[in-house]
């Protein structure tokens, strides 16, 4: 478990789920790609890189 802790588990995860589950998820709700990339991959993917850098 030492090694999970040493390279920060829960940033992973949440990178795999951010990194996968947004596509998938703007995706199904049905947005066009302008939307999917400029409105919710750069804000929430920015807001998230800036949020945990500072938290880092």
């Amino acid at each position: 478990m030492a090694f999970w802790e040493k390279i920060g588990w829960r940033y992973w995860v949440l990178a795999v789920i951010v990194g996968i589950g947004l596509p998938i998820g703007s995706t199904l709700i049905g947005l066009s790609p302008v939307w999917r990339f400029g409105g919710l991959l750069l804000l929430i993917n920015g807001g998230l890189a800036i949020g945990l850098g500072r938290r880092i």
